[in-house]
């Protein structure tokens, strides 16, 4: 499929890349002390170009002149979808005039080889204070989960500000959006890979049992995707956003990436480096990390935020006693004995992960709400228990979107050596995290995102302290893979517990803000405290 971007260099999607090798940075995360509006986590290494105090008064990047962000000439065939969205979610209202308008573009589905087409669903969100004429944010959340989702999350939640300045149009990777997800694993494919295998003590047995799992749940996701599961990964999601551009009739787009979508949208800048305005990468997963390496750093993250849990819920109320880490202990321990029959430790564990990184409410909030959750669920409360149990480590959508994406595989020998390893540097989530690398190392060989070249433009990167969904030390990597190419970047910090900087923290938005309206990376390298 060609770009048809004006005034540039034609390119083309597809053909041999060279992958550049970049070293992974040291994936380090810790607890510091505690504020009086909750905890404050800071990582102990420092950030490309950043020190470890509120602001870096190092040398600011050299101003330079950024293309505009642009006004579509042509709209998509809106529909509203803002009850509808709102109650499927179970979001509150949100701001007034909040307005959320679904719509459902048509693409290529690879043009490399086929002239059939696919769905791509999309949502913008925008308020009565919205200009008509203000530019759209285009945001993609990768595989994490829907970019919808995150979009609904966003426009009620306490950053909703933004979208007075600027509509936020988001775009739903392959598999994960309402037209395209593809429901191919059972009831049982789902439990088995919460569970990852933890009802098994011998750590030999746990990599061998969920490589059987994975295996089973492979097939059925590669039979029911058949012939297009090529097509589930960052480079077909980028092209997703280049269809999203041409409709608009725009010669550049503005980006918002979380999670994993910064490999989508890094493909995007590689593929099509002059069709960028903007390029914020908020809590963007690992660059050249293989599977052991990320497992590792979600291992760290998993384990800080669960002592910002414990440090809070000491300091106040959350209904686990004056000791909650050995009330935690004591419910993994109860269900690893089997005194909870509906329950498994991964389901606890995964819970304990999808609270801690939601962003529909504010940290100390969410905490709350899970130490009265996981009291209740050690107490015998059937209501907390069956809530727990109904936990999904991972949806179809993601498990074939990330699987699509996965570095090189982890071997089950890697994954009972790091279960014995981690289990005492990393006690609640180590064993479970070497368990998980398994996840995608049956999947199909397939092509790795290409890695990035130099962007034209400046790229403001944020990062926070203790994201399970990324890891620790992900943001380090992407800055490294940066700096090597000659793009100028600059990390803003979030000492917050939590996915997505932008989402959880004012000072964080602010910075954003400041970045789409003026093109400039902060002049004094911020970090947000939590």
């Amino acid at each position: 499929m060609k770009s048809h971007v004006k005034n540039s260099d034609v390119r083309i999607w597809g053909g041999n890349r060279l992958v550049r090798t970049i070293s992974l940075l040291s994936l380090t995360a810790a607890v510091a002390s505690a504020c009086a509006a909750g905890p404050s986590l800071r990582p102990d290494i420092a950030v490309s170009g950043q020190s470890g105090g509120v602001v870096d008064e190092s040398t600011p990047p050299a101003a330079e002149t950024v293309p505009p962000m642009e006004v579509p000439t042509e709209e998509l065939s809106w529909r509203d979808c803002t009850a509808r969205t709102l109650t499927e979610l179970g979001l509150p209202p949100g701001p007034g005039g909040l307005t959320l308008e679904c719509a459902t573009l048509r693409g290529e589905l690879d043009p490399d080889t086929t002239p059939a087409s696919t769905n791509i669903d999309v949502m913008r969100a925008s308020t009565a204070a919205t200009p008509a004429d203000a530019p759209p944010l285009v945001l993609t959340a990768g595989a994490d989960q829907p970019s919808t989702t995150s979009l609904a999350v966003l426009a009620t939640g306490p950053r909703s500000g933004l979208l007075d300045q600027y509509p936020v149009v988001a775009v739903d990777r392959r598999g994960l959006g309402v037209g395209t997800n593809p429901d191919c694993l059972t009831t049982t494919d789902r439990t088995r890979l919460t569970e990852a295998a933890g009802r098994t003590v011998d750590p030999t047995a746990r990599a061998e049992d969920m490589m059987g799992v994975v295996s089973e749940a492979t097939v059925a996701c590669t039979d029911m995707l058949r012939p297009s599961i090529t097509q589930q990964d960052a480079r077909h999601a980028a092209a997703d956003l280049d269809t999203l551009r041409q409709a608009w009739g725009v010669e550049r787009l503005a980006i918002l990436a979380v999670g994993s979508g910064s490999r989508v949208a890094l493909t995007y800048a590689t593929e099509l480096p002059d069709a960028l305005s903007r390029l914020i990468l908020d809590s963007p997963a690992s660059v050249d990390a293989d599977a052991q390496q990320i497992a590792e750093g979600r291992a760290q993250a998993d384990q800080a935020a669960l002592a910002a849990l414990v440090q809070l819920c000491a300091a106040a109320d959350c209904g686990l006693g004056p000791d909650p880490a050995a009330r935690i202990d004591e419910l993994l321990a109860k269900v690893r004995r089997g005194e909870i029959p509906s329950l498994s430790v991964g389901a606890v564990l995964s819970r304990i992960r999808q609270s801690v990184a939601a962003a529909d409410q504010p940290w100390e909030v969410r905490a709350t709400q899970l130490g009265r959750l996981l009291s209740d669920a050690l107490a015998g409360n059937p209501d907390a228990v069956g809530a727990l149990a109904a936990t999904v480590a991972i949806t179809d959508g993601q498990f074939t979107a990330s699987c699509s994406d996965a570095p090189p595989a982890a071997t089950p020998e890697q994954s009972a050596a790091a279960q014995t390893k981690w289990q005492a540097q990393y006690p609640q989530f180590g064993a479970d995290s070497a368990v998980r690398m398994l996840t995608c190392s049956a999947w199909p060989s397939h092509e790795p995102p290409p890695a990035p070249n130099q962007v034209p433009i400046p790229v403001l990167i944020l990062s926070g302290a203790a994201d399970p969904v990324v890891g620790a030390g992900s943001a380090d990597t992407v800055t490294a893979a940066l700096d090597r190419t000659g793009t100028k970047s600059t990390v803003v910090s979030w000492a917050g517990v939590g996915h997505g900087a932008m989402w959880n923290s004012e000072c964080a938005a602010t910075e954003v803000v400041k970045y789409l309206a003026e093109g400039a990376l902060p002049t004094l390298r911020t970090a947000c405290p939590a």
